[in-house]
């Protein structure tokens, strides 16, 4: 993958669209890993697989992944690529501070 400059964006981007739309992994709550991360690699990866991933919904986030980078000018129109998967961390951390583990964020 190529990386891009403004790869944290789109990564961010990524995350704000798979919270958006459905999982693009499919069973039950209970069955499915809560791992973000993984599902972020399944966007960014055409090639990465899992054994409960949903096509069609990993194909929506692709497209809108692909449409906000070009409105942005960002990535390289073609796949979002560039974005590092474990960088979305912190900005979930942020948005659910909640679910962040003890002494995570701006904790002493």
């Amino acid at each position: 993958m190529t990386r891009c400059q403004n790869a944290p964006m789109l990564g961010r981007q990524i995350l704000r669209l798979l919270l958006d739309e459905r999982d693009p992994l499919r069973g039950r709550p209970e069955d499915l890993d809560a791992d973000v991360i993984e599902r972020v690699r399944l966007v960014v990866d055409p090639r990465r697989h899992h054994a409960r991933l949903d096509d069609d919904a990993r194909r929506t986030v692709r497209r809108r992944a692909r449409e906000l980078a070009r409105r942005a000018g960002i990535g390289d129109g073609d796949a979002p690529t560039g974005v590092d998967p474990t960088a979305v961390g912190p900005t979930l951390a942020l948005a659910y501070p909640g679910l962040a583990p003890s002494g995570f964020i701006g904790e002493s």
